[in-house]
């Protein structure tokens, strides 16, 4: 029973925490809205919106960018990345 407590407790610190962190610098997104999408897109879709949330979102974040009403946050943006 302690080795399945282990592996529950390991799973969850590395889903909840490492993950995120490791996702939002290979995506350009900050941890905590990987952690976020995580858990709407499984709030919303079970099981398979937790599998597909960073793609989801890297989605939104694409239409979000492309969009000319959001277009100055997306500039704004790159511009603290130059700083």
């Amino acid at each position: 029973m302690a080795v399945f407590v282990a592996i529950w407790l390991l799973n969850l610190l590395i889903e909840n925490i490492l993950f995120p962190s490791v996702a939002g610098k290979g995506f350009e997104l900050p941890p905590s809205i990987i952690f976020i999408s995580l858990m709407y897109w499984t709030y919303v879709l079970g099981t398979p919106g937790a599998l597909i949330a960073v793609p989801l979102t890297m989605v939104v974040k694409m239409v979000i960018e492309s969009s000319g009403d959001m277009r100055w946050r997306t500039e704004l943006r790159e511009s603290e990345k130059e700083d």
